[in-house]
Formats: structure tokens, C-alpha cells, sequence
């Protein structure tokens, strides 16, 4: 992480499994060993993308269709060390995020993240594979009040940032990145590449939706242009 950059270009918030880094295949695992360990049903990787996007517990209860809150409790403190142990074993950037934020880095646009993954997870994620680049901050969930759509963390990243929320771009896989950026006021860039099928981002109506990381370059680098 670093300082805020000075840049004529907007600011930059990212959503980070499904956007920057692929982390299906040690979800699901992480999932089904403790599915296993429980005596429940385990679950396809088609299964598990479906429900990602809406925090650990929002997982956990789709996922078993369990609803006893200590219950559910107990199987997300469960989860935990079984995730901790797998999260790097498979987890991988996607095909053409290094090139984008190499490009984004030469724009000297100020970058942060914001994810609903757990925020114990997700600095380490970040150091493991983001470490290269320059982020004003990264930001997982730290408890169910904050996580996305609730923008009060996007607006704080937003001062952080040095932008206007009018001047931030939020670039995410799934619907809540969306309407996340719709409630800061911010502008939502949807990917296709990540967890979410295109009717459903098209259906939350963000500003752009792409197909590819180097299309992300090109739109921030439009709004510096105006």
C-alpha cells in the first residue's frame, strides 16, 4: 500500500474475488471439507460460484440452508482455518489484470480495494498477489453492517482516494459492486469474467459493462480526457 498519487485520472476502487483474483476452486474447497467434516451436502464449483459475492455467513447459510444462527455461527468459525490453510493454493489473478493495473499504474490513477471477503482474508490475499502494485488501501468486511451495498466504506475509500465520489470509478464482478457504486454515487464498470452471467449485471444497469481487464484501461483513461 502507498500514499495517495497526484493523477488528472479518477480514482479507482476494485472489488477483489470474481475482479482481480479468481478464488473459486479454494473456496469450494474450503467449503466442501467442512460440508465433509459435518455430515452436509457437498457443493459443485457451479454451485459455489453462484453464491459468492455476499459475505462468509451469507455464503455459509445458502450453502447449507441453515438458518439456526449458532449454527451458522459455529460453521463460519469453522470455515475459517480451513480457508486460511487453502486460500493461496489455487487463487490466481485473472488473465489480463496484471497488463490493467500496470496500465493504470502508468495513469497514476489512485487505486484501493473493497471486498466482502473477510477482512483477515483478504490482506493477505492482497500482500500475496497485489503486492507489486500501488493501492491507497485495501479493505475486507469486518462485520455484516459494513459489507457491500452499504457504501459508507466506498465513501471513506473514496476520501482516501483524494476523489469526489463523482470522480471514482468502482469496477466489480457482481450486482452488489453495482448497486455499491450506484448508493456512493460513484460510476460501476461490471466484469464479465468473474462470478455474475451477463443478464444479471445488465440487469443492474451499470455505466459500462467489459469483457476484458484492457477495456477498464481505456474507459479510465476517457474520463482523465474530459
Amino acid at each position: 500500500m502507498d500514499t495517495t498519487p497526484d493523477s488528472e485520472f479518477p480514482g479507482i476502487i476494485f472489488d477483489l474475488d470474481g475482479t482481480l483474483v479468481d478464488t473459486l476452486d479454494d473456496i469450494t474447497e474450503a467449503i466442501n471439507v467442512l460440508f465433509e467434516q459435518r455430515g452436509l451436502e457437498t457443493l459443485s464449483r457451479r454451485r459455489v460460484r453462484a453464491l459468492i459475492g455476499q459475505g462468509l455467513k451469507h455464503l455459509i447459510v445458502l450453502a447449507s440452508g441453515i438458518e439456526d444462527a449458532d449454527r451458522v455461527t459455529e460453521l463460519v468459525e469453522a470455515y475459517r482455518p480451513l480457508y486460511t490453510e487453502r486460500m493461496l493454493n489455487q487463487a490466481r489473478l485473472y488473465p489480463g489484470v496484471a497488463e490493467m493495473l500496470d496500465g493504470l499504474s502508468r495513469l497514476a490513477s489512485p487505486m484501493a480495494i473493497l471486498s466482502n471477503k473477510r477482512d483477515e482474508f483478504t490482506g493477505p490475499m492482497c500482500e500475496a498477489l497485489l503486492g507489486k502494485w500501488r493501492f491507497v488501501s485495501w479493505q475486507g468486511t469486518m462485520n455484516e453492517e459494513d459489507r457491500k451495498p452499504n457504501p459508507d466504506s466506498a465513501l471513506k475509500i473514496a476520501d482516501d482516494l483524494g476523489r469526489s465520489t463523482a470522480d471514482v470509478i468502482f469496477l466489480g464482478d457482481s450486482t452488489t459492486d453495482v448497486l455499491t457504486a450506484q448508493n456512493a454515487g460513484m460510476r460501476s464498470v461490471a466484469a464479465t469474467w468473474g462470478y455474475r452471467d451477463l443478464s444479471e449485471l445488465e440487469a443492474a444497469n451499470p455505466d459500462h459493462i467489459i469483457n476484458h481487464p484492457s477495456e477498464f484501461v481505456a474507459i479510465v483513461q476517457s474520463y482523465g480526457d474530459r
